[in-house]
């Protein structure tokens, strides 16, 4: 399951890229909460899912975060290349072990910290400081790995009391409400493979989101976090083979120490 929520989540970047060429963000981000809204209600009245809220609180904490850190992920994606929006986004494995470990008493140590520094010096080479050229996508990109770094953090925990269909239709209704305020930024009628792509967009992204919520729940946190690393890498050839987008060698290496905080992490955590 963590593997298909890489395959899905890669799919969903490169379509959200392609839709924001035209489309703007805001409305895609809308879209895509609101398809994956609608979907898990038709599921819930055919009798196929269950929503039964049991930790509220635990719930709209996860609800927010998830909705949150996947505003942050849309504006990177759009923003600069979906290889640098997908490293950054892995960030988020340090995030969701020392959340794990504050918050719910995983077992971890002082390392995480330090593992946790590495990956943002990685990001500070990355945004290549010495260019005096920063992106807002970078700031972007690094928000969304501590949000979702959050949001996997509490569906660890919540899983051991609410079922999936429930966190789904709570974190896609709270997506829905986090996105109005964006649709401020412009509406449009998409047509054509304007709208192909932003319904790809939505359905990777659903799919994604149900893979990971129903596979964490038989794996460890970090395990899961550095199984969907193979998103890195599948992002990377799709940016490169469908859009053209390289990286260069400075931004390759932060990539490489960003990416290398989770690997030892993976180390530590064990199997």
């Amino acid at each position: 399951m963590m593997v298909s929520t890489a395959v899905f989540f890669s799919a969903m970047a490169l379509f959200v890229r392609l839709a924001s060429e035209t489309i703007p963000v805001g409305m895609i981000i809308f879209t895509r909460f609101t398809v994956s809204t609608a979907f898990i209600v038709v599921l819930y009245a055919a009798g196929t899912i269950r929503i039964r809220p049991v930790n509220h609180r635990l719930l709209i904490a996860r609800a927010l975060a998830a909705s949150i850190g996947g505003v942050f992920y849309f504006f990177a994606v759009s923003t600069i290349t979906i290889a640098e929006a997908v490293i950054l986004k892995y960030t988020y494995p340090l995030f969701a072990v020392t959340f794990a470990a504050v918050l719910f008493g995983e077992k971890t140590d002082r390392t995480v910290l330090g593992l946790l520094s590495l990956s943002i010096a990685g990001v500070v080479i990355m945004m290549n400081p010495a260019s005096f050229n920063p992106q807002a996508g970078y700031v972007w990109g690094l928000l969304n790995g501590l949000f979702a770094g959050g949001a996997v953090a509490f569906v660890r925990k919540l899983r051991d009391t609410d079922n999936a269909g429930t966190i789904m239709f709570a974190t896609s209704l709270m997506g829905v409400i986090v996105s109005l305020p964006f649709l401020a930024g412009g509406m449009m009628v998409p047509e054509g493979i304007e709208l192909a792509w932003l319904g790809l967009a939505s359905v990777c992204g659903l799919l994604a989101q149900f893979s990971l919520v129903y596979g964490i729940r038989y794996i460890k946190t970090g395990s899961a976090c550095i199984i969907m690393m193979l998103e890195v890498v599948l992002s990377s050839a799709l940016g490169f083979i469908v859009l053209g987008h390289t990286m260069g060698l400075i931004k390759i290496i932060g990539g490489i120490i960003v990416l290398a905080g989770g690997f030892v992490l993976i180390r530590r955590e064990g199997k």
